[in-house]
């Protein structure tokens, strides 16, 4: 099911205190922004999302940051021993990173930075667009220069899904599309040009 886009909630380094009240909807998401410097290379990305989220949980859960400890093994969601039921995810774009919560589900989320995959160096190009749409979403899509963002959103979307049933890229198949199907996904309210997505469902 496909809901309106939902907001993110923007942190500021290094006041990661912000955190001291968080509290998560009932039968939502939470979805944690936080800007990073413009040439911070992924490791560190990564770290500061996950820096983030152990601060997240410290301040929903009470307990002090050392204490929260979070275990990813290959082939398995993120989780934090401290706080089992919650359903989290994380990710991060040039300038950015994302984490998401939710109390009960799994959950998927997915960050891109959107004048990379349509205008910088590395984007993708029509012809590129046109072959990951049939090999990932098993139809072809008449992707030209003006559909590029509706493109990159889709993927987000697809992201996040394959992230919320703890599934790597994965080529399309109908089980798979039936799965997906399953999952609640939302858009993210992001500011440019950041776009992402958030995926969740029942466990």
């Amino acid at each position: 099911m496909t809901h309106q886009a939902l907001a993110v909630r923007w942190l500021d380094l290094p006041r990661l205190d912000q955190l001291s009240d968080v509290q998560l909807p009932s039968q939502a998401p939470l979805v944690l922004g936080l800007r990073l410097p413009q040439n911070q290379q992924r490791p560190q990305a990564r770290l500061a999302a996950r820096d983030l989220l152990r601060a997240a949980l410290s301040g929903y859960c009470g307990l002090p940051l050392d204490e929260i400890e979070l275990n990813e093994q290959p082939g398995q969601a993120l989780h934090a021993l401290a706080a089992d039921p919650i359903g989290l995810s994380i990710s991060h774009a040039r300038g950015a990173c994302l984490v998401g919560m939710i109390e009960g589900a799994a959950i998927g989320v997915d960050l891109l930075d959107l004048d990379e995959v349509v205008d910088g160096p590395s984007a993708w190009s029509r012809s590129e667009r046109e072959r990951m749409a049939r090999d990932y979403f098993g139809q072809p899509l008449l992707a030209t220069a003006d559909l590029a963002e509706d493109f990159a959103r889709a993927w987000c979307r697809f992201e996040a899904g394959l992230k919320c049933l703890g599934l790597s890229l994965t080529e399309w198949n109908q089980d798979l599309s039936d799965r997906l199907a399953g999952c609640d996904i939302a858009d993210l309210e992001l500011p440019a040009p950041w776009i992402g997505a958030v995926a969740w469902r029942a466990r």
